[in-house]
């Protein structure tokens, strides 16, 4: 009986397969063999990324008040923050912690107080806002949407990237859809008020191009 070869290519393929299988074999014996898979991975993400707790614990050690300012600000502008000093201080994406504490501890220093007085209405989302408005009697959101613009130019981030404005945001959104008078969500008021800015907006630009304005 005649025995049939396999054709080149998948003769290489399954070549290829087997070496690839192979080595993931031995990838996988290799971490079984370290006592905490886990610590084994969070070391090798550490050494390629900063470490924001250890950054913090030597802000907290350098300076605690500076701390404290900080701690009023959530995590999303506060990681961004040390980013963007970071980079104007020309350190390395993976510089020493200790290192980048002291220019984040010196960029505090140099901020305005009212801006710093401002971190915790901007970090509020949108349900703790609510909360603070009932206890204080107060109305508080346009105030905290000026502190977060404010936040944005210190960190040169466009409103689109900003992650937390975007949370606050859609939370805002589904609040307003929840609350009906006669069939209607104060969503869908603000929805046909848009639409009726729209539509006018574009009558006037018409008006003005028959006019040559």
């Amino acid at each position: 009986m005649k025995k049939h070869s396999l054709p080149s290519e998948i003769h290489d393929i399954i070549l290829i397969t087997t070496k690839k299988r192979h080595q993931e074999l031995v990838d996988v014996y290799i971490i079984s063999q370290v006592p905490d898979v886990n610590k084994f991975f969070q070391e090798c993400w550490q050494k390629e990324h900063m470490n924001y707790d250890i950054l913090e614990r030597h802000i907290y050690e350098i300076n605690t008040s500076t701390y404290d300012k900080l701690d009023t600000l959530n995590k999303f502008y506060r990681y961004k923050l040390y980013e963007k000093i970071r980079k104007i201080s020309n350190l390395d994406d993976i510089c020493d912690a200790e290192t980048l504490a002291y220019a984040v501890v010196n960029f505090i220093d140099s901020i305005d107080k009212n801006i710093l007085d401002s971190f915790e209405l901007a970090s509020y989302s949108y349900r703790e806002l609510l909360q603070v408005q009932r206890i204080t009697k107060t109305r508080l959101t346009r105030k905290a949407n000026r502190y977060r613009i404010n936040i944005r130019r210190i960190l040169s981030l466009s409103r689109d990237d900003d992650e937390f404005q975007l949370s606050f945001d859609n939370d805002k959104k589904e609040r307003y859809q929840q609350i009906k008078f006669n069939g209607y969500s104060v969503q869908d008021s603000i929805n046909r008020k848009i639409k009726n800015n729209r539509s006018r907006d574009w009558s006037i630009s018409q008006s003005l191009n028959q006019k040559g304005v």
